[in-house]
């Protein structure tokens, strides 16, 4: 009797949703390609990649050995082997994706999303991170993405790197994403997305949408953006603007806060209170909302200790070592001085009279009966102690930070810090894109496919958001996942390891048909987890 063992694991999930995506009709519609030249569809290639990039194993690396060991007709479609998948084919297919537009693609499968899984796009969450790759690229096609040297965010800045934008939904769904160049700065980047973010979110109705981001887009050009379009904004307010100090110290003068307790349910978690102010920037009204957590910043505390103790130091030395002056006038401006430039210390201080016997312009011992000469002088005698109400303000001020909305009445103020605290959304994806099972190396040698590349990467972390995003909404009783840990929130990477132990077998009993089954049959909680996911076990039982 002849069998087959595969590794099935999570790869029939995740050729379950590249369905539901239409990821290949998608892409056999619109790429350019000749039926007769192409032993399978480009859209079949591209498919493949996705599944491979999702596998857990080093991504694009000898593809055709990883197929030989899975069910690839399961997978793929009847016909399709694994010597379809060399790196000519692979390379061709990056090439007429570059060609026709690597965004556009990636683009038409967000609408397929929007329409499939019915997102809400009420909150959207943007941010950017870097992609270091290895290579010179010293010859780059002018007309693709950048290969250089930037603000490193992978904190290699000796490697050249590209920039990854995306915008996800609430749930962590990508909805627009864009692979550019490197030495992108993210101000630049969002007046970018926000110039064109009608066209790519065309049908959805832009009232209904806020903005959230990182303090990089507040800025004017970025603002004037803005007020041009019908969605709404939520960042952080910068500290370098006067105005942001300045609501902070208003904060803790009116002392009026909301206490509105603890966003989380997590142990240890902060407790938030928050006061609100309509002021004025650039010439049109934002709502700021200034934000205390009693989880103070451990970075602020520790540098503003160390101002303190050098403000109180500095000013000890001024006794130690007192500055003579010639005339009283001088010793009061000096004092005046101290005390403007104070910000810690109460400061105070008396000019005295100091008397130095004059030095003689003679050689040798001075005559018996010669008087003695005196200069006069003036000095400063400081008094100083800790400042403890400023001290305590400044504490206080090292736990807040300052939000900005454009929405004056519509949304409360807490609901404003709830949605900017979501936006860990897109961050959580960042992991996704720098994850070495996922993007272990960008090692192509051509900055036009790099870019096709990031583009498949991107459909790819859409896929995996939507296994999550499915799971949660469906889950009513937890899962038991890795360390036999309740899960009522599993991430895609826990259900991929609940997953992992999948192993199907086909084989041909006394040469009849063909027989497709479990090697070991799923437990109940791998059943639970597809049923979850929107399959049954006929999907891993597919003989085609």
């Amino acid at each position: 009797m002849e069998f087959k063992i595969y590794d099935s694991a999570h790869l029939p999930v995740i050729a379950h949703f590249c369905d539901r995506l239409k990821i290949k009709e998608i892409a056999d519609k619109s790429l350019p390609w000749d039926m007769s030249q192409w032993e399978i569809s480009p859209g079949t290639v591209i498919k493949g990649i996705i599944i491979d990039a999702l596998s857990g194993r080093s991504p694009l690396y000898r593809m055709n050995e990883f197929f030989e060991t899975s069910d690839i007709e399961g997978l793929l479609g009847q016909g399709v082997n694994a010597s379809h998948f060399n790196d000519d084919r692979l390379g061709r297919t990056l090439d007429i994706i570059y060609k026709h537009g690597a965004a556009q693609l990636f683009s038409d499968t967000v609408i397929s999303a929007i329409n499939e899984f019915q997102l809400d796009l009420k909150m959207i969450h943007a941010d950017t991170t870097s992609k270091s790759v290895y290579g010179d690229y010293e010859h780059q096609n002018p007309n693709s993405v950048k290969i250089v040297h930037g603000f490193s965010k992978d904190k290699r800045p000796d490697l050249k790197q590209l920039l990854f934008g995306v915008v996800t939904t609430q749930d962590k769904v990508p909805v627009y994403a864009n692979v550019t160049h490197g030495n992108t700065n993210d101000k630049t980047w969002n007046n970018n997305l926000l110039t064109i973010i009608q066209k790519q979110l065309s049908g959805v109705d832009l009232s209904t949408v806020t903005y959230v981001a990182d303090s990089a887009v507040v800025t004017e050009k970025n603002l004037t953006t803005l007020a041009t379009l019908p969605m709404n904004l939520i960042s952080r307010f910068p500290e370098t603007f006067n105005l942001c100090r300045d609501l902070m110290e208003r904060a803790v003068k009116d002392d009026i806060w909301e206490d509105i307790g603890k966003l989380s349910t997590r142990t240890g978690s902060a407790s938030y209170k928050i006061n609100s102010y309509v002021e004025e920037l650039y010439g049109r009204r934002y709502r700021f909302v200034v934000v205390y957590s009693d989880k103070h910043n451990e970075r602020k505390l520790k540098s503003l200790a160390k101002k303190i103790e050098k403000e109180h130091d500095r000013l000890l030395k001024l006794n130690k070592k007192p500055v003579l002056f010639h005339c009283p006038d001088d010793a009061q401006v000096a004092l005046a001085t101290t005390i403007k430039s104070t910000v810690f210390c109460n400061v105070t201080g008396q000019i005295q009279t100091v008397t130095i016997k004059k030095k003689r312009e003679k050689r040798g011992r001075r005559p018996q009966n010669a008087a003695v000469e005196y200069d006069t002088f003036y000095k400063v005698q400081y008094e100083i102690t800790k400042n403890a109400s400023r001290i305590k303000r400044e504490q206080q001020k090292a736990g807040m930070f300052v939000l900005i909305a454009t929405d004056l009445e519509t949304l409360g103020d807490k609901k404003i810090l709830i949605e900017y605290k979501r936006q860990i959304s897109v961050e959580v994806t960042f992991k996704f894109i720098k994850s070495p099972m996922i993007v272990d190396r960008l090692f192509l040698k051509n900055n036009s496919r790099i870019e096709a590349l990031g583009y498949l990467m991107l459909i790819a972390l859409m896929v995996w958001s939507l296994m999550e995003r499915e799971v949660r909404q469906n889950i009513s009783e937890p899962l038991i996942g890795p360390g036999n840990i309740k899960m009522m929130k599993p991430t895609a990477w826990a259900i991929m390891m609940m997953l992992s132990s999948l192993k199907t077998i086909i084989y041909n009993k006394n040469n009849n048909k063909s027989i497709c089954d479990f090697a070991n049959p799923p437990s109940q909680n791998q059943l639970d987890c597809l049923t979850l996911l929107g399959l049954t076990t006929e999907k891993y039982l597919v003989l085609l």
